[in-house]
């Protein structure tokens, strides 16, 4: 069983890139400095060579992921400053929420989205979700829904709109889109029409860009047979490391990589869901913002 994304893997030209990023989020470091512990997930940045380019909106991988806040102004202000490339200043659809995409220096890019909704007690920035673009949305966010567990929503086409492509910085851009609720995050499947997502060639080994999706799972000692079941692709054996956590990794349809962590022998260890600040809230979130009217409540992202 797939309880949630336990970390979102993120390679840059060097760790300080993301540095105004986790500050927003009052992400603590691990010892090694490599790993920020968020409100409700884990962030595990490296470092390439920076021997290619990172993935734009509409491109084949793991693109982005999305930090909201109650107030993101201030945040957008301070990132800029500190040298993320925003493609427009903070962009409404007209459903409520504001939305940005930024390049950190060396290209991976985050969204930030408001969420005046929020309680004012967060004071703080948080990760609402990991986007993927896909040439076969259906295909892609099929494996998801299979491999969490959880239903799939959406898959409405979105056409041209003079803010998407404020937006997303393409001229006349249309997609489809969808998601799949995993646990602490949402997962968001883009397959662009205008510019046409195609199936792409893997990056480059120290390319910037999104690395990996960890997920933490229950019962892996038990093996890979579930996963194997849901499509997981190249599946690794299972290993156990010297903490007694276990680990085995594979490929979605589209190769992107992904990881999959098991603390059943550890249930506190500090890289576990259940000991982050509040794993669970997006969920949280989600149940205040159905209470709202609309244009604050989306129905096609239920949980």
């Amino acid at each position: 069983m797939i309880r949630g994304i336990s970390q979102i893997g993120v390679r840059v030209g060097h760790a300080g890139e993301v540095a105004p990023v986790v500050r927003w989020l009052a992400a603590q470091p691990d010892a090694g400095g490599k790993c920020w512990r968020a409100a409700n997930v884990h962030l595990a940045v490296t470092e390439g060579a920076d021997d290619g380019a990172a993935l734009k909106p509409h491109e084949t991988g793991i693109t982005h992921f999305c930090v909201q806040a109650r107030d993101p102004w201030p945040m957008v202000d301070d990132l800029a400053a500190a040298g993320m490339r925003f493609t427009a200043p903070l962009t409404t659809l007209g459903n409520g929420t504001h939305y940005a995409y930024g390049a950190l220096p060396s290209g991976p890019i985050v969204e930030i989205e408001s969420a005046v909704f929020a309680p004012e007690a967060i004071a703080t920035a948080w990760v609402a979700h990991v986007a993927f673009a896909t040439p076969d949305l259906r295909r892609l966010s099929g494996f998801y829904a299979a491999l969490t567990g959880r239903a799939f929503t959406g898959g409405f086409a979105v056409p041209p709109r003079a803010e998407n492509a404020i937006i997303t910085g393409y001229d006349d851009p249309s997609m489809r889109v969808g998601w799949v609720p995993c646990g602490n995050l949402m997962l968001e499947f883009w397959q662009y029409a205008s510019p046409p997502t195609l199936p792409r060639a893997a990056p480059a080994a120290n390319a910037p860009g999104y690395t990996a999706l960890v997920f933490e799972t229950v019962g892996l000692a038990r093996g890979t047979e579930a996963l194997a079941a849901a499509g997981v692709a190249d599946l690794s054996p299972v290993t156990r490391d010297a903490e007694d956590v276990l680990h085995a990794t594979g490929r979605d349809p589209d190769g992107n990589p992904l990881g999959f962590i098991c603390f059943d022998a550890v249930p506190e260890h500090p890289r576990a869901l259940a000991a982050l600040p509040d794993p669970w809230l997006m969920q949280h979130l989600h149940t205040l913002r159905t209470t709202l009217p609309p244009p604050h409540y989306r129905p096609e992202m239920t949980w």
